[in-house]
């Protein structure tokens, strides 16, 4: 068996046995009825690609996704929905925030993502942006998961690429665990478990052994990706929390969006994965050239030398100031050379 066909044969079985995620189905959405009246929680623009649709479900009100913080969706979750079920359409976002009002109105849901650009289709949680950071808090899981390729091929494949960024994390996140445990600043839920780090590095290796499939956006290129990313949701379940693939370059991330507002998770999270790579003296090569392959964007509308500057000065005070996990940017000493270095490898 060669190596590929190992890592295959890995991700498969563990999707196979999967316990902890919603149920995951690869359905034709022009052939699907449901006749219970229904709440849709979109945004404009996947209300748009999903209009074709619209006629097979009951839909007797629409939420529009426009806005993400706490207070936004404090007013959101204080209105009641008199609809049998929710439906939510979209990309990351608007399935997020549907979980949320999902688990705080008690309604049965399912996602159909738009875009394959996060995990959120599958984790049981809602990301709130507050002070300049994003924190977790619980929602529900979605009870099904629909995927439509003739739905998803609508998006532009730099989107879908994007949610390669939320497996390819691991990369950067098992350093950051393995810091804290060996600096012994770990917090008691994530103590180091070198079985849950094979795990992690096995779903990582298989997401960057299918790269030809992503690259072409078919739907054996989106099956994989989708695999990957519900395995890190599964390994994640099953140990406890998102250590295993959430470190630096997901704090980075954090710290640089409120700079660069008009860009996707999975952009930012590219970017922080190239960054913290490299604060780490890790090899970039493998990265960068699996990023290139499938047409990941690392470089966000609007990104700057100076916004690069900025937030790499104030990284260890913000990790500090936010409480993050233990990670290389509490180590971090601001280096000028460094930011020419770093901007040199994402314009190689």
């Amino acid at each position: 068996m060669s190596s590929k066909e190992g890592f295959n044969h890995l991700a498969v079985n563990l999707f196979e046995k999967a316990r902890t995620l919603p149920k995951i189905e690869w359905i034709d959405l022009a052939t699907f009825y449901d006749p219970r009246s229904t709440v849709l929680v979109t945004t404009p623009s996947a209300n748009k690609q999903f209009s074709p649709f619209c006629h097979n479900f009951n839909i007797v009100e629409r939420i529009n996704i426009t806005g993400g913080d706490a207070a936004y969706i404090e007013d959101l979750q204080k209105k009641r929905s008199g609809a049998e079920v929710m439906y939510t359409v979209g990309g990351g976002r608007a399935i997020d925030l549907a979980r949320l009002l999902a688990y705080t109105w008690n309604m049965d849901i399912t996602a159909v993502p738009t875009i394959i650009s996060t995990d959120s289709p599958f984790v049981d949680c809602t990301g709130v942006r507050e002070d300049g950071c994003v924190h977790y808090i619980k929602s529900k899981k979605a009870d099904r998961v629909f995927l439509d390729f003739s739905l998803l091929k609508k998006s532009p494949g730099a989107l879908h690429a994007g949610g390669a960024g939320d497996v390819l994390s691991i990369y950067t996140a098992l350093p950051d665990w393995k810091l804290a445990s060996d600096r012994q600043v770990a917090k008691a839920d994530e103590p180091y478990s070198i079985a849950v780090a094979d795990q992690a590095q096995g779903i990582l290796d298989y997401l960057m052994a299918n790269r030809s499939e992503i690259h072409t956006m078919s739907q054996r290129g989106l099956e994989s990706l989708v695999k990957a990313l519900a395995m890190e949701v599964e390994l994640c379940n099953l140990y406890g929390n998102s250590r295993p693939e959430e470190g630096g370059e997901h704090f980075f991330a954090y710290a640089i969006e409120p700079r660069l507002p008009h860009t996707t998770h999975g952009e930012l999270v590219g970017l922080g994965i190239l960054v913290t790579s490299l604060i780490q003296y890790q090899k970039l090569q493998p990265v960068l050239e699996f990023m290139n392959t499938i047409g990941m964007n690392y470089r966000p509308k609007g990104f700057t030398r100076a916004i690069l500057d900025e937030t790499l000065r104030g990284m260890p005070s913000y990790v500090n100031r936010h409480g993050l996990r233990y990670s290389v940017w509490n180590e971090y000493c601001y280096n000028k050379k460094q930011v020419s270095e770093i901007l040199d490898a994402l314009n190689s």
